[in-house]
């Protein structure tokens, strides 16, 4: 089995948890994204461990034991120790692309507000019942604001952008109430629902560089990335310095710019961009041993760490 260190954090279905809260009956993620339940969680104290940096937050490992991916790439990994061994090998070259892990939950029914207008409010962060629209943009996103069941009842333009007030979402953002990022109720509801809260995300802060980006707070962009990696993307974020995130481009990234999106992937003269982006184990070194745990699901494979890595039992 897999031991981690206890503070490794965990995906579930209800948010996260740390190693070392886990319990036989725990629900987490399955390596294909469906929830399997824990069946073991057994404490330890290795003799080594390492931590091994990919791309989200580095995971450390015991050395008593291997962790082994689920990643189509150079047959199996064996563990920390021959990935040390082979640094100049593994370290400098990426590994194949990654099969896109996307979290499969049901639909929630009860959410108060729209996940687009719920996504591209709250990043913008303006008074309640606000949302700022780009002038050229308005007719879609009057259509969108509509379809979401909300009235308009006053619309302001300054400059180049027009400023829509709805009754009917500052409402519904009261029920919602004040989060630093989403409401996790957001983050964990079903695939579309949630692809349609990274889309406002990204119609109102996104830019395009070398791939998509996001800036703004630092909790909405830990949310981001998050929910970025809960629908299969790739996505990293610098630990110092501007909050900022950055993904692999989707085709259904965008609802209210995809013209944009569709331009940048495959307008003249760009040669297109790769959609998944492969994991690269950027660091492994021998660290302290500390308390540890010991995981097995049903399914024998679980997502991992902040950048959901597939792992699996063997």
């Amino acid at each position: 089995m897999t031991s981690v260190r206890a503070d490794t954090p965990f995906p579930t279905p209800t948010g996260w948890v740390y190693a070392g809260e886990l319990r036989p009956g725990v629900m987490l993620f399955a390596g294909d994204g469906r929830p399997t339940r824990v069946v073991v969680a057994n404490v330890e104290r290795p003799t080594s461990a390492y931590e091994v940096k990919m791309v989200m937050d580095p995971i450390t490992v015991s050395g008593d034991h291997d962790l082994v991916l689920g990643l189509p790439w150079y047959g199996t990994w064996i563990g920390p120790q021959k990935l040390i061994e082979e640094r100049n090998h593994r370290l400098t070259h990426p590994l194949a692309a990654v099969k896109r892990v996307v979290l499969k939950l049901p639909d929630r029914a009860d959410l108060p507000l729209d996940p687009w207008v719920y996504g591209f409010w709250r990043v913008l962060h303006l008074p309640d019942g606000v949302l700022a629209i780009p002038a050229r943009l308005i007719e879609r996103a009057r259509d969108l604001v509509t379809k979401a069941g909300l009235g308009i009842t006053r619309e302001f333009r300054d400059r180049d952008m027009v400023y829509l007030t709805s009754d009917e979402l500052a409402v519904a953002l009261e029920k919602i109430g004040e989060w630093p990022a989403f409401h996790p109720d957001y983050m964990r509801t079903g695939v579309e629902q949630r692809r349609a809260l990274f889309a406002g995300v990204i119609d109102a802060r996104g830019r395009f560089m070398n791939g998509v980006s996001v800036e703004t707070a630092r909790p909405v962009i830990e949310a981001t990335a998050e929910l970025a990696m809960s629908l299969g993307l790739r996505a990293s974020m610098p630990v110092q310095g501007q909050p900022r995130v950055r993904m692999s481009p989707h085709d259904a990234v965008m609802i209210l710019r995809a013209d944009e999106l569709n331009e940048f992937l495959h307008g003249p003269n760009r040669p297109g961009y790769r959609t998944e982006v492969p994991y690269m184990i950027r660091r492994a070194k021998e660290v302290k041993p500390a308390e540890f745990v010991q995981v097995k699901t049903v399914d024998s494979s679980y997502l991992i760490g902040k950048a959901m890595i597939p792992a699996r039992d063997y």
